[in-house]
C-alpha cells in the first residue's frame, strides 16, 4: 500500500481550529495555506489530498456537530471523520454523513458497543488516543501495545495512533513503533508529525496525519 499524507482539519462552531496538545478550550481559528479564511470547507476542497482527517470538536465534546459542513466536504473528498462516537447509534450516524467513522478510544464507552461495530461489517478506522504516555479510555489497557493487540484480535484492521500531547506543535513523533515490524495492520500516527518523521517511518506505517505542517505549507 502506497504511503498517505493525510491533512487533519478540526472544526469548531463551523470554523477550523488550529488544535494544540489537545486543549480544546485553548484552540484559535486555524491559518491555512489553502484558504484566505478558517472556512473548513474552502480549506478542504483546495488542498492536492484526496482524503482528509476530520475531528468535529463539538459533536465530541456533545456540544452540539458540525455535520451540515462535513456531509458537503465529503461531497467532494474522501473524509475520515471523528464524531466522538460513544455507542453504535451514533456510529450509525457517522455513515449517513458519508465518511469513514473513527472510533476513538477517547469518546467509546464499552467493549459491547465495539463488538456491535465490528459485527456490523462497516468500514471504520479505530483511533488510539495517547496522553501522557497511556491510552484514554474507559475499558481498553493503556498501554497501546497492549490495546492495539486486543483490538486487532477483535478483527479491527485500520488503526490511528493520536498522541494528543504533541498536537499542533510540531516536536515530533516520540512513541515507539517497533511493534507494528510483525503487522499487517493499516497504521496512520498524528501529533507533532514533521517532515524527518516521514522520511523515518515511512516504511513502517501506512501513512501521517498531518494538521500544523500541512497547514503551514512545511509538508
Amino acid at each position: 500500500m502506497e504511503m498517505r499524507i493525510i491533512p487533519v482539519i478540526d472544526i469548531r462552531n463551523s470554523i477550523a481550529v488550529h488544535a494544540v496538545r489537545g486543549e480544546r478550550e485553548k484552540y484559535k481559528p486555524l491559518k491555512s495555506v489553502f484558504a484566505d479564511s478558517s472556512d473548513p470547507y474552502e480549506i478542504a476542497v483546495n488542498m492536492p489530498h484526496d482524503l482528509i482527517y476530520i475531528a468535529d470538536l463539538d459533536s465530541i465534546q456533545k456540544k452540539g456537530n458540525n455535520y451540515k459542513v462535513i456531509k458537503k466536504i465529503a461531497e467532494k473528498k474522501n473524509v475520515m471523520v471523528d464524531i466522538g462516537i460513544r455507542k453504535f447509534e451514533d456510529f450509525k450516524k457517522a455513515l449517513k454523513l458519508g465518511v469513514i467513522p473513527i472510533v476513538a478510544s477517547e469518546t467509546l464507552e464499552s467493549l459491547a458497543e465495539l463488538k456491535k461495530i465490528v459485527e456490523c461489517g462497516e468500514d471504520f478506522v479505530f483511533s488510539i488516543d495517547i496522553k501522557k504516555s497511556e491510552v484514554i479510555t474507559n475499558f481498553l489497557p493503556k498501554n497501546h501495545v497492549e490495546c492495539f493487540n486486543l483490538l486487532k484480535n477483535l478483527g479491527i484492521k485500520k488503526f490511528i495512533i493520536l498522541n494528543l500531547d504533541n498536537v499542533g506543535t510540531l516536536s515530533g513523533w516520540n512513541i515507539d513503533m517497533s511493534f507494528l515490524n510483525k503487522s499487517n495492520a493499516e497504521v496512520y500516527i498524528g501529533g507533532g508529525i514533521k517532515k524527518t518523521d516521514i522520511e523515518k517511518f515511512k516504511n513502517i506505517v501506512s501513512g501521517f496525519l498531518v494538521g500544523t505542517a500541512i497547514h503551514r505549507g512545511i509538508i
